[in-house]
């Protein structure tokens, strides 16, 4: 190819010398094109706007990670401040909670009745002495005492005894005491098997009666309530308006509100068992018995002591 080249030149130097060279010379840049076609500079320009392009989009990424963050951030912090908030509230329930329960608890233990038990904190009333026991409302009464066969010896026979001996005799126990107080008047009949107290108020006196029956208190009150159908000139006497059960030293009877329709007065009456053939009768009788009078015969009550 170079031959051919170097032909065309010199057959050009024969006829056309200058045009020859002309075109020698417009010819060798199309050479030095080809030649200079990889330094130029279009591919490093296409490189930078891909460059820049990049750079655009990783600005872009991120002010969008920026933005989600920014609102990923603002999510976090509402959610914690929610969940600071719910805390503050269950600390305040529970915080009131504690406090309502400490007020019931100081209020009911102001409510409750004193107690024997002593505590730090307890303040005794003024005007109570406490270094003396409380006294016994009955510690001057009188005592009045039931014995066996109406004696208060009974001979009691030994084992060094004789016939021809000095029997010897000891203080029997009586078989039921109670106490009064001294201004009541007390009459008795002959064998103090009826006892009455006066001077409580008009027209009501207390009764203490021994009654001999071997059948059992229920026996006793089914035969005194049908005694009473026709007692009063045929008619009924008394009428029992209610009854409870009543211990008394231990001994379990039956306390019942009657109406004596006779004289139309209250009886406030306690049937007590004291041994398998007696029956005692304690009895409260009057127009209408005051609530005063009724704590005075409670009282009279506790008194009773039963030989056991």
């Amino acid at each position: 190819m170079a031959n051919d080249y170097s032909k065309k030149i010199s057959t050009k130097k024969n006829n056309q010398p200058t045009v020859s060279r002309t075109k020698l010379v417009l010819s060798q840049p199309a050479a030095v094109r080809v030649k200079t076609a990889p330094r130029q500079v279009a591919p490093p320009r296409k490189k930078s706007v891909a460059l820049n392009n990049f750079n655009r989009q990783s600005i872009r990424a991120k002010g969008r990670r920026k933005k989600q963050s920014g609102s990923s951030r603002f999510s976090g912090g509402a959610g914690s401040l929610v969940f600071l908030l719910l805390i503050i509230i269950i600390i305040a329930v529970i915080a009131w909670g504690a406090y309502s329960f400490v007020g019931q608890r100081q209020s009911w233990l102001t409510n409750q009745p004193a107690t024997d038990k002593n505590y730090d904190n307890y303040q005794i009333p003024l005007g109570i002495d406490v270094s003396q026991p409380a006294s016994d409302p009955t510690a001057d009464w009188l005592e009045f005492d039931y014995f066996a066969e109406n004696s208060t010896l009974i001979p009691v026979a030994t084992s060094t005894s004789t016939s021809t001996s000095t029997p010897t005799f000891t203080p029997a126990l009586p078989l039921m005491s109670f106490k009064y107080p001294a201004n009541l008047t007390l009459s008795s009949s002959t064998n103090n098997t009826l006892v009455t107290l006066s001077g409580l108020a008009s027209s009501t006196e207390i009764t203490v009666e021994l009654v001999d029956y071997n059948q059992g208190l229920d026996n006793y009150l089914a035969t005194l309530d049908k005694q009473a159908q026709t007692a009063w000139k045929g008619k009924k006497s008394m009428e029992v308006l209610g009854q409870s059960l009543v211990i008394l030293d231990n001994i379990s009877g039956l306390s019942r509100s009657e109406k004596l329709l006779a004289t139309n007065l209250s009886r406030q009456a306690v049937y007590l068992p004291i041994s398998s053939s007696t029956i005692a009768v304690f009895n409260l009788v009057g127009e209408n018995p005051n609530e005063a009078l009724q704590q005075f015969y409670n009282l009279f009550l506790s008194t009773v002591k039963i030989s056991q």
